[in-house]
């Protein structure tokens, strides 16, 4: 196992961290949506993964998505609304 890797208390299984992933994620409204407003959701940030190996190879434990900045947050509430 390397740096990143550790052994998981509660099944004893290879645990893996990685470093952050960063994310730039752009999300573009249909016109009719947007109105006379801006027609994008920009979210940036990163993405902290934990990851456990199995028989089957390594499996996603935990996804955290931190985000550091975003322009038109409010098209998010919408989409979850929808």
């Amino acid at each position: 196992m390397g740096d990143r890797d550790s052994t998981d208390g509660r099944a004893g299984r290879p645990v893996r961290r990685d470093p952050p992933w960063r994310l730039r994620a752009l999300h573009w409204l249909p016109a009719e949506a947007a109105a006379d407003g801006p027609n994008r959701w920009l979210v940036v940030g990163f993405y902290d993964n934990e990851a456990v190996r199995t028989a089957d190879g390594w499996r996603l434990t935990r996804v955290k998505l931190t985000s550091k900045y975003q322009e038109n947050a409010h098209f998010a509430a919408a989409g979850q609304a929808g």
